[in-house]
């Protein structure tokens, strides 16, 4: 049984940890790098008059909780995975609570993702950068989003990061956050071709 539950925990982790690109990522990558910038311009010419800083700002997110369901589309497999549950936001911290298929749980911080192993929270190798990562874009860290992506304000309230430089690069094609005045949906688009989609709910504690 606590082998199952290692499994499983393993694959939630997943759901938040990005797969490296391989030389046929990186092809794939090339080939529609046209076809992505021929979107982006067509978007460009529909695309509202506000910024996208401006659409961060009407999005930052009081501390509280957030009800959660995602998916993640993985190569090779027919089905997405899914898991749903709530984030209770802090000020220097996320705690991402994962109920459904089992209940884990992760925190999320500036020095990385702790995950739930054995009753105890396990700081992860390697994972500084997707820690402070989730904590800004669930704050609307405008500063540090500006240093790591290209902000592109899209159609329908979205705004599209565009990772600038490794390891980012490595991982994302583009991360896209929607809303109208919430925070209600992000997309992460991996270099591998996976695809994670999080509905957030509009209800907060504060």
């Amino acid at each position: 049984m606590r082998l199952w539950h290692q499994v499983v925990a393993a694959a939630l982790l997943i759901l938040l940890w990005p797969v490296a690109a391989t030389a046929s990522d990186k092809v794939i990558k090339t080939n529609t790098a046209n076809a992505s910038t021929a979107k982006t311009s067509t978007a460009a010419l529909t695309a509202p008059a506000v910024s996208a800083p401006a659409q961060l700002a009407k999005w930052q997110m009081l501390q509280g909780r957030f009800y959660f369901q995602q998916q993640k589309w993985i190569r090779g497999l027919k089905k997405p995975l899914q898991s749903s549950g709530y984030l209770q936001l802090e000020t220097k911290r996320l705690l991402w609570i994962t109920e459904k298929p089992v209940q884990q749980q992760i925190v999320l911080d500036n020095s990385g993702v702790q995950q739930q192993l054995d009753g105890a929270l396990k700081l992860q190798p390697g994972t500084e950068l997707i820690g402070s990562l989730m904590l800004a874009v669930m704050q609307q860290d405008i500063t540090f989003l500006q240093q790591h992506f290209v902000l592109q304000q899209m159609p329908e309230h979205c705004v599209q990061l565009q990772p600038l430089k490794k390891p980012l690069t490595d991982f994302y094609r583009h991360i896209t956050l929607c809303g109208a005045d919430k925070l209600q949906q992000i997309t992460l688009l991996e270099i591998s071709g996976n695809r994670s989609d999080i509905q957030l709910s509009t209800g907060a504690t504060q």
